[in-house]
């Protein structure tokens, strides 16, 4: 009798065995895709802010001076003046920088990292009406996340970030926005920064849509706006030269002394110069009139190889002389 030969059966379980294979081959995919997202700067900023809680909470980051997460699409800080500075921001996702610092922005330094500047300079007397609904309408229209900075991310940053954000999220209240203000160090003697967040009326679609805004990245300040960025950047400098006794900064060395407090001088002289001072009063002439002595005192006296303790004196006097001057003329002029 002649036998039939049968094909042979492949083993069932070797097919198995190879989608399982594969099946775990995938799943271990997943799983590194899903702990490399769940560890990116972003995702990491965003779980340390909302660790507790989704309330507003401070984030540590190198390089971002006074950043606060707001939402996960808002945030606000000190100025980025640094390539770490952003570089952070790229990897915290951010894609729009808005500056209300009348300093004109480092345009080209955020280009590299593929961020966009906005560029809406805002006083310290308040936000006007003006002022907020072009904030509302790059929160609403540009791409973001969003990252809204003053010089150091404290005052005139904040308010701005609580506008857009009340512009933006109709459900956040008053209360909610003011308490924001108080976490990021917003200083109450800024009672304009204050009313602008809590007198905020929620304007419709429209009001934005329609508003002819064309995004600036860079704003060009003029006049005595120019003359206080200026002074305002070579005394925060000057500062730290006097924290480390007037010695070189290890972490600036293309910085000195000398040349900080001659930056100064020429600021306060330019400015004396200005048409608009001469309109002044008395007082605002005379604040600057004083600060322009002191500041003249202070070169000379930096300039010199001695540093007695007669001489550390007068640096000393000179330098809270400014200081004082610039306060006083603050409170009656720039709060």
């Amino acid at each position: 009798m002649k036998r039939t030969h049968r094909p042979m059966l492949k083993p069932r379980f070797s097919i198995f065995r190879r989608s399982a294979i594969r099946l775990g081959f995938l799943m271990t995919v997943v799983a590194i895709v899903s702990w490399g997202e769940k560890h990116s700067p972003r995702a990491m900023a965003q779980e340390q802010a909302s660790s507790e809680s989704s309330d507003v909470v401070k984030v540590d980051m190198a390089g971002l001076e006074n950043l606060v997460r707001i939402t996960p699409e808002l945030y606000s800080g000190a100025d980025p003046h640094s390539e770490i500075a952003f570089a952070q921001l790229a990897k915290l996702g951010v894609r729009t920088i808005i500056s209300v610092d009348g300093a004109a922005p480092d345009v080209a330094g955020a280009k590299k990292y593929g961020l966009r500047y906005v560029h809406i300079p805002v006083g310290y007397g308040g936000i006007t009406s003006e002022q907020q609904l072009h904030l509302i309408k790059t929160v609403r229209e540009i791409p973001g996340p969003i990252y809204i900075h003053c010089h150091h991310g404290k005052h005139r940053g904040p308010a701005a970030a609580a506008i857009a954000w009340r512009g933006k999220n109709p459900s956040c209240t008053a209360d909610t926005a003011m308490q924001y203000l108080k976490l990021a160090g917003t200083d109450p003697k800024y009672e304009g920064l204050y009313a602008a967040v809590q007198d905020f009326q929620f304007p419709p679609d429209s009001a934005t849509k329609t508003l002819n805004f064309s995004f600036p990245e860079k704003i060009q300040a003029t006049g005595v706006t120019e003359s206080m960025i200026h002074i305002d950047h070579a005394f925060d400098n000057l500062k730290s030269f006097r924290e480390s006794q007037w010695i070189e900064l290890a972490n600036h060395p293309d910085l000195s002394p000398t040349h900080e407090a001659l930056q100064l001088l020429e600021a306060f002289q330019e400015m004396a110069r200005l048409p608009e001072v001469a309109e002044q009063p008395n007082d605002y002439r005379q604040f600057l009139t004083t600060s322009l002595d002191a500041s003249r005192e202070l070169d000379q006296a930096l300039r010199k190889p001695d540093r007695s303790e007669a001489a550390m004196k007068g640096i000393e006097n000179a330098f809270q002389t400014i200081k004082a001057q610039c306060a006083a003329c603050h409170k009656g002029y720039r709060d």
